[in-house]
């Protein structure tokens, strides 16, 4: 083909977990006295300890007085999963194809995968998927919660959430660290549970759950990262929808209002690369503008890509749209330069078929980028592709046309995208178009 540039259940009962220490002035030990049946009281520097139903445990010095109620000494082991117990995503209101990966996260399950990290490329479902999955199967897993694995700070707070809500009643009693070892305490001496974590963005922050699930619960991991999870998870790459789901998801949001013009759905679904997020993204914008069809929707896309890229629909966020959600990604491989360079440059390069959703490009054809350092070039593609922003193999690296018309639309807004990197890596694209047509070598098409 001829190149040309793109126009643009064992148990085990710990030890009971003391309460915090009450607060006392410096000086000799103070008097510490408890009422009430089964009551216990200690001194200075010996902690405070109180049992039976609403003891009192009251410093004399200090007139300090702490109403403790008996179940903050209840061995995680013995706290029931009461009905109601446990946090979950609504189930998704509209969810279309993906039969084969709910069945497929299934079995693994049951031929004894305790925990499955569900990637792939931000906005292509990982999320709907998982929550789905999870509502799905409520009836076998109690109780189900789910936390945000954006980092380790949000994990352990999900965590100290879990022990509020096993004993909500002496939460106030006790810290966060405290409640924290209480959940993976509960979690470590019962059995049927499901954890879900959305959006990890380090396997090393959940490490930890191998020893918690095994032989007792389930764990359901969504993330971008396609590589590290080989001593943690099953490893399940999440793909785009296929065509009919993706025009199914679409006419439905669509059609929400009632019977439209569904003429161009197709090919809008196509040119989106049938990526979840972007079609929803489309769809509900078409909805609340009178008169906007898949037609004019596609026109829009070519007179104003930036607007429409990163015009986020009712009820999301900028970060939830085509333009910002993979900003994220893109900040973490800032020490990567040369990957941003890459990506910019691979989004010039045009898909061999209308329909295709990825482009294919020869990857020696990018070895001027390396600037005679081979190494960093491999890094830099290794580091995308652990990041899902692009696929490879021993011959081609393969990149969605969304993430595509996003890497080459400039923003003053973006980091990533000034006009003046985006119009650099569109001068390199045509010299290394160039050399690829003159070299006769072919390219392109869908994987």
């Amino acid at each position: 083909m001829k190149w040309r540039l793109w126009q643009t259940t064992g148990r085990r009962t710990p030890d009971a977990l003391p309460l915090p220490p009450i607060p006392s002035p410096t000086g000799p030990d103070l008097l510490v006295s408890a009422s009430a049946s089964q009551a216990a009281a200690a001194g200075r520097n010996l902690g405070a300890a109180a049992t039976g139903q609403n003891s009192t445990a009251v410093n004399s010095s200090t007139e300090l007085a702490l109403n403790v109620p008996s179940e903050a000494f209840m061995s995680p082991a013995d706290i029931e999963a009461h009905p109601g117990l446990g946090s979950l995503l609504d189930e998704p209101r509209i969810f279309e194809g993906r039969e084969a990966e709910l069945l497929a996260i299934t079995r693994a399950f049951e031929d004894g995968a305790m925990i499955q990290a569900l990637w792939g490329l931000g906005g292509v479902g990982k999320t709907t998927l998982a929550s789905q999955w999870a509502v799905n199967h409520t009836a076998e897993y109690h109780p189900v919660w789910w936390i945000d694995g954006g980092s380790a700070e949000s994990i352990t707070a999900g965590f100290a959430g879990i022990g509020r809500e096993l004993q909500d009643v002496v939460a106030k009693w006790l810290p966060d660290a405290a409640l924290r070892e209480r959940a993976k305490q509960w979690l470590l001496t019962h059995s049927g549970w499901l954890l879900v974590l959305d959006n990890v963005n380090n396997p090393d922050d959940v490490r930890f759950l191998k020893a918690i699930a095994r032989n007792r619960g389930r764990v359901l991991i969504t993330t971008r990262l396609a590589a590290g999870w080989h001593d943690i998870a099953t490893a399940v790459p999440v793909h785009v929808l296929s065509a009919d789901a993706a025009v199914q998801l679409f006419t439905k949001i669509y059609s929400e209002k009632g019977p439209r013009d569904t003429t161009g759905v197709k090919q809008l679904c196509a040119e989106l690369g049938y990526l979840a997020l972007a079609i929803q993204q489309a769809a509900a914008y078409c909805l609340l503008e009178d008169g906007m069809t898949a037609d004019r929707y596609l026109e829009k896309m070519a007179e104003a890509p930036d607007a429409m890229h990163g015009a986020p629909y009712e009820g999301r966020q900028l970060e939830r749209t085509m333009a910002g959600v993979w900003e994220p990604s893109l900040d973490r491989l800032g020490d990567t330069p040369l990957a941003g360079d890459v990506l910019r440059t691979l989004a010039w390069f045009p898909p061999a078929e209308a329909a295709s959703p990825t482009t294919r490009i020869p990857r020696a054809v990018l070895n001027p980028l390396a600037d005679k350092h081979p190494p960093a070039l491999l890094r830099a593609l290794g580091r995308l592709a652990a990041h899902s922003l692009i696929r490879l193999d021993q011959e081609y690296v393969y990149v969605h046309r969304v993430v595509q018309a996003v890497a080459r639309t400039p923003s003053s807004d973006s980091i990533h995208r000034s006009p003046e990197q985006v119009r650099a890596a569109q001068e390199r694209a045509q010299l290394l178009i160039g050399l690829l047509s003159q070299s006769g070598s072919g390219a392109g098409g869908t994987r």
